[in-house]
């Protein structure tokens, strides 16, 4: 077994002919190296060498994917009850305000 072609690209690049680049992995089982500020930051690899790496980590993909969408999920409800309770906070600060100005106003 040979090693894959490689190819070395900013973030930038790569996000720029994105399609393209995904091509030129599938059509020659190649990797391409994202590079942030000069250093590689992350990979891009053919779907059968993510599963091979999954293999030899211990986890297949879709409990990868599942852990991922149950984080989403959790993250979702938590924003709601952070955007529910500052919605709250702020309803009580003003109904605070509104009873100082009746107070002083003697109505």
């Amino acid at each position: 077994m040979g090693v894959a072609p490689l190819r070395k690209l900013s973030l930038t690049d790569f996000r720029i002919h994105a399609s393209k680049n995904v091509n030129w992995v599938i059509e020659n089982n190649a990797h391409i190296w994202l590079l942030k500020h000069g250093r590689p930051a992350a990979g891009v690899v053919p779907a059968h060498h993510m599963r091979a790496l999954d293999r030899m980590m211990g986890k297949p993909m879709d409990q990868h994917e599942s852990e991922m969408q149950r984080i989403l999920q959790d993250w979702r409800f938590a924003k709601l009850h952070i955007e529910h309770y500052e919605l709250t906070q702020e309803a009580e600060r003003v109904l605070r305000e509104f009873r100082v100005r009746q107070a002083l106003s003697g109505e």
